[in-house]
Order: structure tokens, then sequence, then C-alpha cells
């Protein structure tokens, strides 16, 4: 997607809607709207909203786990996402999930563990070795 704004403001819209949603529609649109605010780029808000969506909530939902973990590996904060990826481990699988929702679950994780993994392998991995016995520049 190029333009985030227009999903974006129907997400703060439907939150800001008076009478306020209910609790689980609040988290559900709050989540989306993280997920959004990820892709776009707004990792800081993407956060606060992800947050926000697990204290309305009254069920767990994994995806805010895998969103949390993701916009943590991207702001830098490696031992936060892991935590977040932990939690989603915890969740365990959903019995009554949809084939789809359990494909996009494992997708989120998948890159969030990506991420991860990155951040914590070398640039250059082999570097040192190179160095150490000669062959490097």
């Amino acid at each position: 997607m190029d333009d985030y704004r227009v999903p974006i403001g129907w997400c703060e819209k439907r939150l800001s809607a008076v009478p306020a949603p209910r609790p689980l529609y609040r988290h559900l649109f709050a989540s989306a709207l993280g997920g959004l605010l990820l892709r776009a780029g707004r990792v800081d808000e993407a956060i606060v909203r992800l947050n926000e969506g697990i204290t309305a909530g009254e069920v767990e939902i994994p995806t805010d786990w895998a969103y949390l973990a993701l916009a943590h590996a991207r702001k830098g904060d490696l031992a936060e996402a892991r935590r977040s990826l932990e939690r989603l481990r915890a969740a365990g699988a959903d019995p009554s999930a949809s084939f789809w929702d359990i494909q996009e679950l494992a997708l989120l994780r998948s890159e969030a563990e990506s991420l991860l993994f990155d951040a914590e392998f070398p640039g250059v991995p082999f570097v040192e070795a190179c160095t150490i016995s000669g062959e490097g520049s």
C-alpha cells in the first residue's frame, strides 16, 4: 500500500466515535490501527495504539504480540521484541481460528523472528576470522 492515510483515518475515526465502541471493538480498531501505523513507518505511534488495544481488550489477540514484536524490533528494542514474541508463543494456537488467521499469524511471527535474528547477526560475520588468519584486509 502506498498511502496509509485513508485506512489510518478510518480507524482513528472509529476509535474517537461517540458513543465509544465496546471494549472488544476498541481493541480490534486500536490493533488494526497499530498494524497500519507500523507498516506506515510510524513505529512509536504503533506501539502506543497496540498497547491501547491490549489494555482495552476483553480477550487476548495473538496478532497484538506479533505486531509489538515487529515494532520493538524495528525500534531496536530487542529485549522488548523478544518479550512480545514470547507472549505470542505462550498464547498458543486458537482452535477456532480460520486457516487464513493461522497463516497471517505465522507470517507475522516469521517476520518478527527474522528481524530479531538479523539484528543479532553481525553485518560482516566472517571479518574477525579472516583478520585472524591474515586473509582479511
